[in-house]
């Protein structure tokens, strides 16, 4: 290995960071990036072997950086955090193995959409179960009855007990747990149940697990 000069430190750290990180990253390190004096065929060079890469979007984020907004400090730290090694030393993979590096990403990328299909399909099967049983809510439910609000025909209502025989844990609204009769939205997507809402006496409000089942998704109070 041969030592490093300071962009090419730069350089290597910044190809240690996984460019398919979440967003707010992938921008706090191409804007570390740039203040370490990079380039944006630089930021392009690291930023291409992500399976999402758009070049457009690359572009319009790297002329909208203004100077002052983070460090290069940010950059190694960010690298660091990716198990980079600051020896001074290349460790920046070779264009074969950052295909290999593209590759895994993309069946991993693969992988976890397998994943989450099959948490939604689970999460859609529960809540058919949950509506399937629940009863027409009540215009006496304690939350309905606070707001001032009459139910529904495409509101129902179920006793929590219920609920967890269904969905096999216990309904959590921010760590609190949902106790009582709960009412029961249904979330549609065109055509689809999705999921369903669930709103204790208290107000305590959660969708069921599962990962994008309310993205686009709706409640029709027809």
């Amino acid at each position: 290995p041969f030592m490093l000069n300071d962009t090419d430190r730069a350089i290597d750290a910044l190809h240690s960071i996984p460019p398919d990180i979440e967003r707010d990253s992938w921008v706090r390190a191409g804007m570390a990036a740039h203040a370490a004096g990079l380039s944006l065929d630089d930021a392009t060079s690291w930023s291409e072997s992500a399976p999402s890469f758009n070049l457009q979007d690359l572009r319009d984020v790297w002329r909208g950086i203004k100077p002052g907004q983070v460090t290069e400090a940010t950059l190694f730290y960010l690298a660091k955090q990716a198990g980079w090694n600051d020896d001074g030393k290349h460790h920046r993979p070779s264009p074969e193995e950052l295909a290999l590096i593209q590759q895994r990403r993309q069946q991993q990328a693969a992988a976890s959409q397998a994943e989450i299909a099959k948490e939604q399909a689970e999460t859609a099967a529960k809540a058919k179960a949950i509506w399937k049983v629940a009863v027409p809510a009540l215009a006496d439910h304690p939350y309905l009855v606070r707001k001032g609000v009459e139910p529904t025909s495409t509101l129902g209502q179920i006793d929590v007990q219920q609920a967890v025989q269904i969905l096999g844990y216990q309904p959590q609204a921010k760590g609190v747990p949902l106790q009582g009769r709960l009412l029961v939205a249904p979330i549609m997507r065109p055509g689809v149940l999705s999921t369903v809402e669930l709103i204790d006496e208290q107000g305590n409000k959660t969708a069921l697990h599962g990962r994008g089942t309310k993205v686009g998704g709706y409640w029709s109070t027809d």
